[in-house]
């Protein structure tokens, strides 16, 4: 059975990769409107995954433990794509900015970004 405590450390995860991967896109300085738009959109998915966070510590006792097991799978899921896109985007900023390059790195974060939104709803 998923404990409150590592959902909650999951979920914690998942922000900090959010928080790193808006800092990457700013980082990146091409397509500036598209930029500060991916931007927005990822601290955005941080608030819902707060909220969670918060859910989850304050009534662990009203969650079953069906309940909490998917929530485990969801979250670490979640955290899967993160960091996958990370790693990618990590990689992507220690080359030299292009346009082609942010075409191929966005719209593999914006694919990230949808997903994170749909499982976050």
């Amino acid at each position: 059975m998923a404990e409150p405590l590592s959902i909650i450390g999951a979920v914690a995860a998942c922000q900090q990769i959010i928080i790193s991967l808006a800092n990457i896109v700013k980082a990146l300085a091409i397509a500036k409107k598209e930029q500060a738009n991916m931007v927005l959109r990822l601290n955005n998915q941080a608030i819902p995954l707060q909220g969670f966070s918060e859910l989850l510590a304050e009534g662990e006792s009203e969650f079953d433990p069906e309940r909490r097991n998917h929530f485990d799978i969801v979250i670490k899921h979640m955290q899967l794509v993160l960091e996958n896109t990370f790693m990618k985007m990590e990689k992507v900023s220690k080359k030299k900015p292009s346009k082609l390059l942010w075409a191929l790195a966005g719209t593999e974060l914006k694919d990230s970004e949808k997903e994170l939104f749909d499982w976050s709803q």
